[in-house]
């Protein structure tokens, strides 16, 4: 009998053991079912973003590489004492305000990011932050997922070039640049999206957190390599975009200018990761294993009430952001009438000699119409939006300056600016093939004015949580002439500013 109770006793342990852990496994899983069946439309979002784009096709990953991630600790993890926190739920409501936000401001990648970071937290609420915790690069990989980057591209379109450029010169070879286009002796060549390096960075960033994570055991060698995974791209873009200008040069504009122009980028940056991935491993780490929580039948115990508790406070805190969300969108969206703006004193109405519109299509209404005093010209165009219109925001990736298909217009250069008579703008030099012209834009919300596009996003959201249509518009000034027309610009703007403000407020 003595022999047979320890045995009896083990035996217990462990099935008591399995069990607990199997029920809040189920509860689990009806969390994360819950999550996902609320915010539906916000993930499909993320998944058609990586269907359709190349850049963000990692996602696809993202969600295999973390299951694996978590199978490889399940040993781990079953030793730990999985224990309800209702702390996270404080977290969950901030996000789901987050998300209401994004939602009523038309902030896509703000509902996105909010959602994603519910995960972890549903995790923590359900099986306790010790758990959690040892799953906590898993569950912020998921981070990743999120379609984001764009704001970057800018940015990087300018390094590339000032990184071209500055090689170029420093080689001996004449350049001529405007913007993001240069001219040397063998030919004209211009920094697109594509030779951005925004690609690069993403991929580079991808796989050096998850090699970091996977290689060292310091927190520090992790940090330096994801580090050097965002950097090392980026110098390397740079680096790749002179070298291809470099062999298009040599070779008499032969090569380098077609297809073998992405075989040869994608083929650099495997190289690059190669070498980085090959001198990272000079510091691996072994992982070791002692750490770890040693198997205790006092670790289990059985499932509290509160896990059943915690599971409705799930369901308070994820449910009324979608439901109000949607209500505020069928709340009907403010009358409007025809766009009309009056010629200004000095200035008469003329037909249009610029044939230029920006790519504006989902704004509901539009006006755009030219001027002439004497032999100077100016132009301006609104974007009007009346309301919470489904697909019609203001602020959106889909709308610029140019359309895609459209190659006849070149953008010299861009930049925020203060001016005499109408505050800050966002000012651009643009070329065609026989204008030139100068345009600064600015944010109209409810008769305030920005030119910063995150501020009326935020704009538009309090106008719209406080049940307020939200109405909006993106109005841009031009004169024809090259960036010498500073006068002209100041003074058209000058006399279009009182015409703008009685024109949209007859409109709101």
């Amino acid at each position: 009998m003595k022999l047979e109770a320890p045995a009896f006793g083990v035996s217990t342990g462990g099935d008591r053991s399995a069990n607990v852990w199997r029920k809040y496994f189920l509860m689990l899983c009806a969390g994360l079912m819950l999550l996902f069946g609320v915010y539906t439309d916000t993930w499909l979002g993320m998944v058609d973003i990586w269907y359709r784009s190349d850049t963000y096709a990692h996602g696809f990953l993202i969600g295999p590489i973390t299951l694996w991630l978590i199978w490889q600790r399940r040993k781990q993890v079953t030793l730990l004492q999985p224990s309800p926190a209702l702390l996270p739920l404080v977290g969950l409501v901030l996000l789901g305000a987050a998300w209401l936000v994004g939602n009523v401001a038309g902030a896509v990648v703000v509902q996105q990011y909010a959602f994603v970071l519910m995960l972890p937290l549903l995790v923590w609420a359900i099986v306790g932050w010790q758990v959690t915790k040892a799953l906590l690069f898993p569950l912020c990989y998921l981070v990743l997922a999120v379609p984001f980057g764009e704001v970057l591209l800018p940015w990087m379109m300018n390094f590339t070039a000032d990184f071209t450029v500055g090689l170029l010169r420093m080689t001996g070879i004449p350049v001529y640049r405007e913007g993001l286009f240069f001219t040397i002796p063998s030919g004209q060549w211009s920094v697109v999206e594509a030779c951005s390096g925004l690609r690069y960075l993403i991929a580079s960033f991808t796989l050096g957190t998850l090699y970091a994570y996977l290689t060292y055991r310091r927190f520090s060698r992790r940090l330096i390599f994801t580090l050097a995974s965002i950097v090392v791209p980026v110098l390397a873009n740079g680096l790749r975009a002179y070298m291809i200008v470099m062999i298009g040069h040599m070779s008499d504009m032969k090569y380098a200018v077609g297809v073998d122009h992405l075989i040869y980028g994608w083929l650099f940056f495997g190289i690059i990761m190669l070498g980085l991935f090959w001198v990272g491993a000079y510091w691996r780490e072994d992982i070791d294993r002692t750490d770890q929580p040693q198997s205790s039948t006092d670790l289990i115990s059985p499932v509290p009430a509160r896990l059943f508790l915690t599971i409705a406070l799930v369901l308070v805190t994820v449910l009324p952001w979608p439901v109000y969300a949607d209500y505020l969108k069928r709340r009907p969206a403010g009358s409007q009438q025809t766009i009309v703006i009056d010629a200004p004193q000095g200035w008469t109405q003329v037909s249009r000699r610029i044939n230029w519109t920006p790519a504006y299509d989902n704004a509901p209404y539009k006006f755009q119409q030219e001027f002439a005093s004497g032999a100077q010209l100016g132009g301006v165009f609104i974007g009007f939006y009346p309301g919470s219109l489904r697909g019609a925001e203001m602020v959106s990736t889909g709308n610029g300056l140019f359309r895609d298909e459209h190659q006849e217009w070149t953008l010299l250069q861009q930049m925020h600016t203060e001016t005499q008579t109408w505050g800050q703008v966002l000012q651009s030099d643009i070329r065609g093939s026989a204008v030139q012209f100068r345009l600064w834009q600015r944010y109209w919300v409810d008769g305030r004015w920005t030119a910063n596009p995150y501020y009326a996003k935020l704009l538009q959201a309090k106008a719209r949580l406080m049940g307020e249509p939200g109405q909006s518009a993106i109005v841009m000034l031009y004169v024809l002439g090259d960036s010498q027309g500073d006068d002209v610009m100041n003074a058209f703007a000058a006399a279009m500013s009182p015409m703008l403000e009685q024109g949209l407020q007859h409109a709101k």
